[in-house]
């Protein structure tokens, strides 16, 4: 098993995939296999689509389908029996049809959408009632490939950040920051916007100084006429202190609800903590968060190796 994951680079593309659940709440892994070789891919979760319905109790999908974007001379040059059907395909309906296919991004011109779909077998092979499940590849207007599927799992590994109440589909670090980050957004806007018009120096002249008003040409403050003896340049306060708490409130905020501390986000470590076993239990404290993560990373793994095997 460790000689395979390392000859098909499994810790590098399951490391990406992590980092998808981070991102988007999943995480998917594809194995598949050839005459010729075992396949190992990162699968963006915008392209795995289940029936949600399936899974409103937490039970797994029966059903799965993988939208791949491909260009129309590989298609052909992997099924030319059906070159004609794949030239065609996603062409009849003019350029508007290409959102019912891939909402998620453009199609090319030279590019069609395959649909890869696994349906998995009902009850155990040999026994009353079995039913095979089916495997499809199918383009707009043609199945490239339909065959039967008797394994009882799909060729994916899937890893997930945090788990839903109903569904199948996880919760990423993004997703729960969102809120953190519109606030932040909003801010940063009010922040420039106050910057813009309000950080402007004034210098107060008498009026004997009055042409200054007309000489300067320094557009990064202004000059006033008033009465007094001698002149001053005051810069007032642009933003108020509040609006900064609140900013790094909201920061705060989120550092917490994500389960990290600042030292960890820059890669620091408290004053004091300067031998091997200190710096071993204050990871173990500060990563304890992490621990379903943790978990849930090292079974993604073993299920990789398991459709390896």
């Amino acid at each position: 098993a460790e000689g395979i994951m390392k000859l098909l680079d499994v810790h590098p593309t399951a490391q990406r995939a992590f980092r998808d659940a981070a991102i988007k709440g999943t995480g998917i892994v594809k194995v598949t296999h050839s005459e010729r070789r075992i396949k190992v891919e990162r699968v963006m979760i915008d392209e795995i689509i289940v029936d949600e319905g399936e899974c409103i109790s937490g039970q797994p999908p029966r059903q799965m389908h993988h939208r791949k974007i491909v260009d129309r001379e590989v298609l052909s040059a992997k099924w030319p029996t059906f070159a004609d059907e794949i030239s065609r395909a996603q062409a009849r309906g003019g350029p508007g049809i290409y959102g019912m296919w891939a909402d998620y991004r453009p199609v090319e011109g030279n590019e069609a959408v395959v649909i890869e779909s696994w349906i998995l077998p009902i009850g155990e092979p040999d026994t009353e009632g079995y039913q095979p499940g089916r495997h499809t590849v199918c383009v707009d207007g043609a199945d490239l490939e339909d065959e039967e599927y008797e394994e009882p799992q799909f060729p994916f590994a899937r890893l997930v950040w945090s788990e839903r109440v109903t569904g199948w589909y996880g919760i990423g670090l993004i997703e729960r920051g969102a809120g953190h980050q519109r606030c932040l957004n909003k801010l940063n806007w009010q922040i420039d916007r106050q910057l813009d018009q309000h950080a402007v120096p004034t210098t107060f002249v008498r009026p004997v100084d009055a042409k200054l008003t007309v000489q300067s040409t320094n557009r990064a403050g202004s000059i006033v006429v008033v009465k007094g003896d001698m002149p001053q340049t005051v810069i007032p306060p642009a933003v108020s202190g509040e609006t900064y708490r609140r900013r790094e409130d909201i920061k705060s905020s989120f550092y917490e609800d994500a389960g990290i501390s600042r030292l960890q986000a820059t890669a620091m470590k408290p004053a004091g903590l300067d031998s091997g076993a200190a710096m071993r239990e204050y990871k173990d404290a500060t990563t304890q968060r992490f621990a379903l993560q943790e978990q849930a990373y090292e079974r993604f793994v073993l299920d990789i190796v398991w459709l390896l095997l």
